[in-house]
């Protein structure tokens, strides 16, 4: 027969209580550390989640600082054209050599509407453009002959005249000749 709690002599009374508090006890710290885990791991998926939103935000600041940058090129006062060329031919005259190596030439433009640059070479009478637009961040051109603009090689059959000069990067003009020919690198300052 099963005995009842008040048939029990009081210090069994007292060790079945102190044997529930132990065990009430134990049960109480392992859900403090069940919480306490489950708070730690919140805490690092909340750290992950403020280390992505970090690496999103410097993403955005890069870019920012490449458009910054774009925007300085475009908004700096573009008052000349700078005018490099460059022959591709071991047939060069003398007097455009330097130690025995074709030499560049650089010629500068001051920038105005319908004003007429001459950028120098000796092919075809050399690069002769007029300015017939000009922006904030380009300078429209048209050429008395025909230039490749072609990346990556040249057009020879080009009868292309009018060229855009952006702000942000150069204009390269080819003769379009196989035997000899010049390359004109057109930037804005």
């Amino acid at each position: 027969m099963k005995e009842r709690n008040e048939d029990l002599p009081m210090s069994n009374k007292c060790e079945r209580k102190k044997e529930s508090s132990i065990k009430i006890g134990i049960i109480i710290t392992a859900l403090l550390a069940i919480c306490g885990i489950a708070i730690g791991v919140c805490g690092l998926v909340e750290n992950q989640r403020r280390i992505d939103e970090i690496g999103e935000l410097n993403k955005k600041i890069v870019r920012l600082n490449e458009q910054i940058n774009e925007l300085k090129a475009v908004t700096r006062k573009i008052t000349t054209i700078k005018i490099v060329r460059n022959t591709w031919s071991s047939w060069v005259e003398s007097s455009e050599k330097v130690n025995g190596k074709p030499k560049n030439n650089e010629v500068f433009c001051k920038i105005k509407l319908n004003a007429e640059c001459n950028g120098g070479g000796s092919i075809g009478g050399g690069l002769v453009f007029k300015i017939t637009e000009v922006s904030e961040d380009s300078v429209k051109i048209h050429t008395t002959k025909s230039y490749s603009d072609k990346d990556g090689g040249i057009d020879l059959f080009t009868d292309k005249k009018d060229f855009v000069i952006k702000a942000t990067e150069p204009l390269e003009l080819t003769t379009p000749t196989m035997d000899a020919g010049e390359i004109f690198t057109l930037t804005l300052e």
